[in-house]
C-alpha cells in the first residue's frame, strides 16, 4: 500500500507504523482514532473541501471566491467570457482588414491584440461551456 494512505499510528511495544489503510480526509485508521464521530466529521469536510478546491481550478476560479457550488460558479464564467467575446468581438469588426495584422521592428506579422483578446475568450467560452454538463446535477 501506497505511504500515503496508510494510518500514521505507530505501535508502542514494537513502533512498527499501522499497516492499515486510513479513513480518507485524516490521518489514521479505525483502529487508532479514524472511526471517532468528530474524525470521520473532519475528515469528510476535508475531502469536500478538496474537491470544491480541485473544480474550482478546473473552472478557472478562484478557490477563495467558490462557494462549492459549480453550477453557480460556471454560470458567472459564462456570463463574463460572454461579456468579454461580444467586447472583443466589436473592436474586431471595426478593424479594417489591413489593420487586422502588424509587423514588428524585426518584420515578424503579428495579429491584433483585440483579435488575439477574442481568440483567447472565445476559446475559454468553450472550455467552460463543455463544463456545463458535468457542473449540472443529475438526476
Amino acid at each position: 500500500m501506497d505511504d500515503s494512505k496508510r494510518c500514521t499510528a505507530t505501535a508502542n511495544r514494537t513502533g512498527n507504523r499501522c499497516g492499515l489503510a486510513r479513513i480518507p480526509g485524516t490521518t489514521v485508521c479505525s483502529v487508532h482514532g479514524g472511526s471517532a464521530p468528530q474524525v470521520r466529521e473532519a475528515g469528510q469536510r476535508r475531502v469536500a473541501e478538496a474537491r470544491a478546491r480541485e473544480l474550482a481550478k478546473r473552472l478557472e476560479v478562484d478557490p477563495d471566491q467558490f462557494d462549492g457550488d459549480p453550477y453557480v460558479a460556471l454560470r458567472d464564467l459564462l456570463v463574463r467570457d460572454q461579456a468579454e467575446v461580444e467586447r472583443f468581438g466589436r473592436l474586431a469588426v471595426a478593424l479594417e482588414d489591413g489593420e487586422l495584422t502588424y509587423r514588428t521592428r524585426s518584420g515578424v506579422e503579428q495579429l491584433r491584440a483585440a483579435l488575439d483578446a477574442y481568440r483567447t475568450e472565445r476559446d475559454a467560452l468553450g472550455r467552460h461551456l463543455d463544463l456545463l454538463p458535468r457542473a449540472l446535477p443529475s438526476g
